[in-house]
């Protein structure tokens, strides 16, 4: 399952009220992502970010979920939501590293990655998704 575990200090809300304008396009690997929209999640004190990812024929919804660990919400989590059945193809790690990253830009220290591979290609997404 690809996740991140990040630590820091930060208000949920105000994420959500700025998404991130991922617009994720690379033609040369067949896969596009779109944000489609985000909601604060009543039960894991976080936020999810619903996109449609598309990689050749494949359609899929993702939604990342953003959610603390603990009670002083210092330490978080960023993964796929398991209610919603997804493949996890290299479109979906991308978008995975990407949303994660961008919480980086936005203070947070990562701690734990299983998607260090496409890292540089978030961050790549999540800069240019600052400019949106």
């Amino acid at each position: 399952m690809p996740h991140l575990k990040l630590e820091g200090l930060v208000d949920v809300k105000e994420l959500w009220e700025a998404p991130p304008h991922f617009n994720i396009r690379d033609g040369s690997k067949e896969y596009a992502a779109v944000l489609k929209e985000a909601f604060l999640s009543k039960f894991s004190r976080g936020l999810v970010l619903r996109f449609v990812v598309v990689e050749g024929r494949l359609t899929q919804v993702v939604q990342v979920e953003i959610h603390a660990l603990n009670d002083e919400e210092t330490e978080w989590m960023v993964g796929l939501d398991k209610g919603l059945p997804v493949l996890r193809t290299a479109g979906v790690k991308v978008l995975v590293a990407a949303v994660g990253e961008w919480l980086v830009l936005s203070g947070l220290v990562k701690t734990f990655t299983t998607v260090a591979p496409f890292e540089k290609e978030g961050l790549f997404h999540a800069r240019h998704s600052l400019v949106g």
